[in-house]
């Protein structure tokens, strides 16, 4: 019970880093750039400071579109919206 608690911990730290430096990246884009202009822009510099803080992230991928049981479109999911791959510490990755 003790390991678990402990690797519950470590994925907790992990996570409130990540999310940190995330939030971060944004608060630094929005007070930089300011108000007013396109998502893309903002899309954009965020896709910069997230690759400059070497965190892996996906931007602008397919997505289907299911409706009634059936494919009625496949479109494409605009801006950054996961983090991907992230690097978990060895204790985690077990």
């Amino acid at each position: 019970m003790e390991k678990q608690t402990t690797r519950t911990h470590q994925l907790c730290v992990t996570l409130n880093s990540l999310s940190g430096q995330v939030a971060d990246a944004a608060y630094k884009i929005r007070t930089t750039l300011g108000p007013g202009l396109l998502e893309s822009v903002y899309e954009s510099a965020l896709a910069r400071e997230l690759s400059k803080r070497q965190i892996p992230f996906q931007r602008q991928y397919p997505i289907q579109v299911l409706y009634d049981g059936v494919l009625i479109q496949t479109a494409i999911k605009n801006g950054i919206t996961r983090i991907t791959n992230t690097p978990m510490p060895p204790a985690l990755s077990a």
